[in-house]
Parts: C-alpha cells; structure tokens; sequence
C-alpha cells in the first residue's frame, strides 16, 4: 500500500489555496558482494528505503565513510537473500550520508542523498550530434 503526504501551502478564510501531493516513494539498495546498485540513492524524508543482500552472507548499511560509523543509520544484520525496509527520517533536503557495510571493511561505500532526483534536461538528437561536429 502507498502512502501520501500532503502539503497545504496556504488557507484564508477556511479556503485551501493551493496544495501540493507527494507520494511516498521506495528506495531499493541492492547489497553486492563488489558494490552498492545503485551506487547513488535519492530519497525524501517518509520515503522507504529497501535494502536487498543478494551475497551468501549477512550484510548492513551503515551511514558513514571509511568503515567509520557515524550516527545516523544503521541497519543491522541482513541475512543473504533477505531484504530490510527502513523509513528515511532524518536529513534535510541536500544533506548527504556516505554508507557501507560492516562486513565488508574496508570494501564498496554507496551514498545517500536526501532529496528529490537531479532533474533530467530533455534535448533533440540534433542537439547531442552537433557536440560531436
């Protein structure tokens, strides 16, 4: 089941003016034996994120960088072929958290970025040809 959020931007004299509806998104992390997939996460406050062990042994995320732990995050213990549902609720928009494995030290990091997705440029195939003339 999805959940939604809403935001009400502003009420004058009991009438809603304008309102804006998000809905909550699940963030997938697979958990390889050589990398985090993807390597870079975006996710909002309220979104989910799931974090897949697809390696023959137990695995964590752990926010932090150079198998140093940091405080924000972390999920214990993942059993191989499990998955771990955890709900984002910490960081504000543009704060980013590196994060790894505490069995695989030193070993592959990944990085958390709270916030929306970069938004993507859309251009014409002519555009593209003509930065290679």
């Amino acid at each position: 089941m999805r959940h939604k959020r809403a935001i009400v931007l502003a009420v004058i004299a009991g009438h809603v003016i304008c309102t804006a509806t998000f809905a909550v998104q699940v963030r997938r992390i697979v958990i390889t034996d050589s990398e985090f997939v993807p390597y870079l996460t975006y996710a909002e406050r309220e979104d989910t994120l799931r974090c897949v062990n697809s390696t023959v042994g137990p695995q964590t995320i752990t926010t932090g960088y150079g198998c140093q732990p940091e405080g924000t995050l972390d999920i214990g213990d993942i059993a191989p072929g499990d998955s771990v549902s955890y709900v984002i609720n910490f960081g504000g928009s543009g704060e980013q958290y590196g994060f790894f494995s505490r069995h695989h030290c030193p070993g592959p990091e990944g990085t958390l970025r709270v916030g929306p997705d970069l938004p993507v440029q859309l251009t014409s195939w002519g555009r593209v040809r003509a930065l290679y003339r």
